[in-house]
C-alpha cells in the first residue's frame, strides 16, 4: 500500500491535460472493458480479450498478479467510501520493502488515511493479496510479490494495534482474511474490470476520476 504524496512528476503531467483528454480516456477504457466482460460466466473469457503484452510469459502473469492485486486494494477502500487519489501497476521506487520498490502502489488521499479504521485499513491491506490469490489460485504465494510481503507486514502491525499483541502471527489473521475474501468474492467483477483498465491504459495507471468512472459503469 503506498502512501499519499504530493507533487510527483507524473500528477503534474496529468494536471497539464484538458477535460476533453480526460473524458476520451475513460469513454475508451469503459469502451474496452464492455467489450471485454461481456459475461460473469467465465475468467478466462475476459482474460482473452487483453492485448497486454511483455518480453516474457512469465513477466506477463507476473504484470497480471500485481493488476489484480493493486485493484482488490481500490475496489474495497472504494467500498468504504474511501477516496483512492491513484492506483498503478508502476513501481513505485521511493517506496521500498526490504531494500526493493513496491510493484505497484495504491494511494489513498490524506483525509481518507485519517479518518480510515484501523480495521479498514487491515482489510484493505489484506485485499490485495487475496484479490491476487483469487485470480490464479494454484499460483499464489505469500513471497511471490514484493507488495504481498508488505501487506502482511502492515496488517501484522496494525493487528497488533488492535488487538494488543505485539506477537502477532501471519495465523492470527485468518478472521481477518475471511472476511477479506467476502468482500473480494462481493466485488470481484469491479476488481476485474479495475485489473483490465490497469493493463490496457496507456500509463497503466488510473486516476480518482478514470477509477470512479469505471466503478460506475459495473453499475449499469
Amino acid at each position: 500500500m503506498g502512501k499519499t504524496t504530493q507533487g510527483r512528476p507524473e500528477d503534474a503531467r496529468e494536471a497539464s491535460l484538458t477535460s476533453d483528454d480526460d473524458a476520451t480516456v475513460v469513454a475508451k477504457l469503459v469502451d474496452a472493458i464492455n467489450r471485454a466482460i461481456t459475461t460473469p460466466r467465465d475468467s478466462q473469457l475476459k482474460t482473452d480479450a487483453l492485448h497486454f503484452r511483455h518480453e516474457t510469459h512469465t513477466q506477463t502473469m507476473r504484470v497480471r498478479k500485481i493488476a489484480y492485486h493493486e485493484a482488490g486494494h481500490a475496489v474495497v477502500a472504494r467500498n468504504f467510501g474511501l477516496t483512492v487519489i491513484r492506483v498503478s501497476i508502476n513501481r513505485a521506487h521511493d517506496e521500498l520493502f526490504e531494500g526493493k520498490p513496491q510493484e505497484g502502489y495504491m494511494w489513498l488521499d490524506r483525509y481518507a488515511k485519517r479518518h480510515a479504521t484501523l480495521h479498514q485499513r487491515l482489510w484493505i491491506a489484506l485485499s490485495g493479496p487475496a484479490a491476487q490469490e483469487r485470480n490464479d489460485p494454484d499460483a499464489f504465494q505469500l513471497d511471490d510479490l514484493v507488495c504481498s510481503r508488505a501487506d502482511y507486514e502492515y496488517a501484522r502491525g496494525l493487528y497488533a494495534r488492535i488487538r494488543g499483541d505485539p506477537e502477532c502471527k501471519i495465523e492470527d489473521l485468518a478472521s481477518d482474511e475471511r472476511r477479506v475474501s467476502t468482500l473480494i468474492t462481493r466485488h470481484w467483477s469491479a476488481i476485474e474490470a479495475v485489473a483490465l483498465a490497469l493493463l490496457e491504459h496507456p500509463r497503466h495507471s488510473l486516476d480518482r476520476k478514470e477509477l470512479d468512472a469505471l466503478l460506475l459503469a459495473q453499475l449499469r
